[in-house]
């Protein structure tokens, strides 16, 4: 196998184990060697084992220098004292004209018999007995 084989997207997208849509868009941005011939893009294998071998080192070193920095804490987690006691109930205030007074009181002699048994119709103020 020579080592200056030429790939095409698909190919190149084989060797970086990647979709041809993220190679496509890496080599027009210039993040990926590669050179387009007409309408197709041409990668030269060696340039793209290259390219990988950069990012896995540049990507190990960020990762390398992520782990020894000391963490920055986010946020401490401060635990207020519990009080044993409970807090009182908040005094409301009276409304004006709101004075405590009894309740009204309903009384029976204003109650009218409205039963089927009842001699007078209330709807029509007919009696029974005088039709």
């Amino acid at each position: 196998m020579d080592t200056h084989d030429t790939l095409d997207a698909a190919g190149a997208a084989a060797l970086l184990n990647a979709d041809a849509e993220t190679v496509l868009l890496l080599a027009r941005r210039g993040e990926l060697p590669g050179t387009k011939i007409g309408k197709s893009w041409v990668f030269l294998r060696i340039d793209l084992l290259d390219f990988l071998s950069a990012k896995v080192k540049a990507d190990t070193a960020r990762r390398r220098k992520q782990a020894s920095e000391p963490a920055i804490p986010t946020g401490v987690l401060v635990v207020a004292k519990q009080s044993r006691r409970r807090r009182q109930l908040p005094v409301l205030p009276q409304l004006p004209g709101a004075e405590l007074s009894a309740p009204p009181t309903v009384t029976t002699s204003a109650v009218q018999d409205h039963s089927p048994s009842s001699s007078h119709n209330a709807l029509t103020g007919v009696d029974r007995d005088a039709r």
